[in-house]
């Protein structure tokens, strides 16, 4: 007994001496739980293609006390599905175990630093809901946020025989209502289409707000640049609306179709080298240039004899014809597009030999 004595006594002297070594130097303070713990996410969102459904919510940038957040450890996604048959608006939600998704260091760009999740295996006549909360750490989670829910149903085929037709800054679309749903039942409910938009081809942006038309013209583009365009179908159901596929890719050019205004001012002048054509300047900021006609009195044809830059209102017909008295000059003016559009005639001027 003595012994078992001794050697508790040592026990204590040391664990004594221990705390007392240890609590020794210099420490910062002691930092509460509550402090570091991330604030509630608010902006929790959704959107239905065909594929399922896309989750998208901002980054916590923030604790609940206010200071900045260095890195998300993880966020907790909450998911609930609800057979409609079975589904009871007062009812409280019994979501299932958490799905743990990678966060990340929290940048400097913080108002653009959002977190994503995609699911496809959706079931059609279901209400799921969705709420996700983040974590700083093994035991610093934030309140959960706000509640996504929506009901899947069966989304709708492709529209069909999408056409496109440019204009001058213009470009229109044409497109048939989908006949069915994607399992091949017909595609009852009303719907609205919504265009989409991409300059290379891959990354579309909507276009304008959905419309229950089967033609968009789309005003927003640029002459002699390719746009490509897909269309995709919604229907709404149940206070849901989901995307359904879209539809094939088609591209065009808008083009310039406008053509300048015609010279005037006409006026011909017989000079030393032949015979000079004057006109007044054309106000264009695309004018490219000017094309000179002559006529004879027999013939309702004007010919080209030649062509001048846009700087120029002077034209010299050295070779006017031959054994004729009279004859008729006009003039157009002609852009910068790919064709040129080129305007109406001027005024004829005519030049007659006897006076």
């Amino acid at each position: 007994m003595k012994v078992s004595l001794n050697r508790y006594f040592n026990c204590l002297i040391f664990s004594a001496l221990a705390l007392l070594i240890t609590s020794c130097g210099y420490k910062t303070d002691l930092v509460p739980p509550q402090a570091m713990v991330p604030a509630q996410i608010k902006d929790l969102r959704y959107s239905l293609d065909e594929t399922g459904v896309t989750l998208v919510w901002s980054y916590p940038t923030r604790t609940t006390e206010g200071s900045g957040i260095v890195e998300i450890r993880a966020f907790e996604l909450f998911r609930a599905a609800i057979p409609e048959k079975d589904y009871c608006p007062d009812c409280p939600v019994r979501f299932g175990p958490p799905l743990e998704i990678e966060g990340g260091p929290v940048t400097v760009d913080k108002k653009n630093m959002t977190a994503r999740y995609h699911e496809s295996l959706l079931r059609p006549n279901h209400r799921y809901f969705y709420k996700v909360r983040s974590r700083a750490g093994w035991r610093l989670a934030g309140r959960d946020s706000n509640i996504v829910s929506f009901r899947w149903n069966t989304p709708v085929d492709a529209p069909r025989d999408l056409t496109i037709k440019t204009g001058d800054k213009a470009v229109t679309l044409s497109w048939k209502h989908p006949a069915r749903l994607l399992d091949g039942s017909p595609a009852l409910e009303p719907l609205l289409f919504q265009v989409v938009r991409s300059r290379t081809g891959d990354d579309f942006r909507p276009i304008g707000e959905p419309t229950k038309g089967t033609t968009f013209t789309d005003h927003g583009v640029e002459n002699q640049k390719t746009y490509f365009y897909r269309v995709r179908p919604i229907i709404t159901s149940h206070n849901t609306r989901a995307g359904g596929k879209l539809s094939k890719l088609v591209s065009g050019m808008p083009r310039d179709l406008t053509p300048p205004a015609p010279p005037q001012y006409l006026t011909v002048i017989k000079g030393e080298t032949g015979i000079r054509i004057v006109w007044k300047a054309v106000a264009e900021e695309d004018l490219a240039g000017h094309r000179i006609y002559r006529r004879e009195p027999a013939s309702r044809k004007t010919v080209l004899i030649g062509e001048t830059s846009a700087s120029q209102t002077l034209y010299i017909d050295a070779n006017p014809p031959k054994g004729a008295e009279k004859w008729f000059y006009s003039v157009t003016s002609y852009d910068n597009a790919d064709p040129p559009n080129e305007s109406i005639f001027s005024t004829e001027a005519v030049f007659n030999m006897l006076q």
